[in-house]
């Protein structure tokens, strides 16, 4: 659940405003973003734009061109890059200020997110299945949140190392057939990185292969989630013809689909 929170929260809706949603959606994505513990969705979100604005350079982040580790999760152990810094200044935030959900969890992260992601999730196994106390916080707190954020540092690391570029064969970013299920469709990275405001994130459909795009849509036949941004067959087509491996986008979903069948 905290995953949606990241796939379907910060990253769809937030980041790049794919789709809409009503307050109440929006209430429960920021508290399952603060269950995932990846700071605010604030700070979040501009680092994405960041990312996406300047992949793969000193602006970014998770800039994959300095290797493996770095990507995955060495960006944490170093000083913040002056060009990052730059960067931050220079992409869009007013849209974020003026949603009264993310100025509040901004600013208070902490006594939000410490609750929801270490004492509920130790409390609720001890007090209702007697489960022993550390057991509950190792388990339900920390190796939960271990797997999470592995899972999302495999997007920067593994889905921009390795795997296909079905869409546009000179960015860094991949399709991956194993994380573009495992991270909840986020793996099919070549795409979100050709598409961006493309909520579907994907050409691949189905609950296996893009749970958060089934979500958003079932959300939609209720009313929940609304302006659904869509790229149509046509400019994808074109754009994979002009810059992408028709091959590899032919393969692509055999395989995925030979794998998880």
């Amino acid at each position: 659940m905290s995953g949606l929170g990241v796939t379907m929260g910060v990253h769809r809706l937030w980041a790049h405003r794919s789709y809409k949603a009503v307050f109440a959606v929006r209430l429960v994505l920021m508290c399952l973003h603060c269950v995932a513990f990846q700071h605010s969705i604030f700070s979040w979100s501009v680092n994405h734009r960041v990312h996406h604005k300047w992949p793969d350079t000193d602006r970014d982040l998770t800039n994959s061109r300095r290797g493996f580790f770095f990507a995955h999760m060495g960006w944490r152990m170093y000083e913040t890059h002056e060009e990052l810094i730059k960067g931050r200044k220079m992409v869009p935030v007013q849209d974020l200020l003026d949603d009264p959900v993310v100025r509040f969890q901004h600013e208070y992260f902490y006594w939000i997110a410490i609750p929801l992601s270490f004492v509920l999730p130790t409390i609720i196994p001890f007090y209702f299945w007697n489960e022993d106390l550390l057991f509950a916080f190792l388990t339900c707190g920390m190796l939960r949140l271990i797997i999470t954020h592995h899972v999302t540092n495999c997007i920067n690391s593994v889905a921009h190392l390795y795997g296909y570029k079905p869409y546009d064969k000179t960015m860094h970013a991949r399709d991956h057939i194993v994380f573009g299920p495992l991270a909840l469709g986020e793996g099919w990275h070549n795409y979100h990185h050709a598409f961006p405001r493309d909520y579907r994130a994907s050409e691949m459909d189905g609950w296996c292969f893009n749970l958060t795009t089934k979500i958003i849509e079932t959300l939609a036949k209720f009313g929940l989630t609304y302006d659904l941004v869509t790229v149509s067959d046509d400019i994808i087509n074109k754009r994979a013809a002009r810059t992408g491996n028709p091959d590899e986008r032919r393969r692509g979903p055999l395989v995925a689909a030979a794998v998880f069948s």
